[in-house]
């Protein structure tokens, strides 16, 4: 079962990223250059990581860095 509180499963369903990693429309209307937070976000498979290290949610375990940049596929 969930253990994640019902009001932040609720706020996550509607944000679209309840139980899935990437960035959240707040997240998104953050964003002032598009082409630079694009080119940063590319840049992540030169990185060696396989557990990134996240804020808030469960951790990810496995296949951190396809997780990451599926996430952030939609922003590219």
């Amino acid at each position: 079962m969930d253990e994640t509180p019902l009001s932040t499963r609720l706020v996550a369903s509607l944000l679209g990223v309840h139980g899935r990693f990437g960035p959240t429309p707040d997240f998104r209307w953050t964003i002032r250059n598009d082409r630079t937070f694009r080119a940063s976000v590319r840049r992540i498979p030169e990185r060696e990581f396989d557990r990134p290290v996240l804020g808030h949610g469960s951790m990810i375990e496995i296949d951190g860095r396809k997780t990451v940049l599926d996430g952030f596929e939609q922003v590219l």
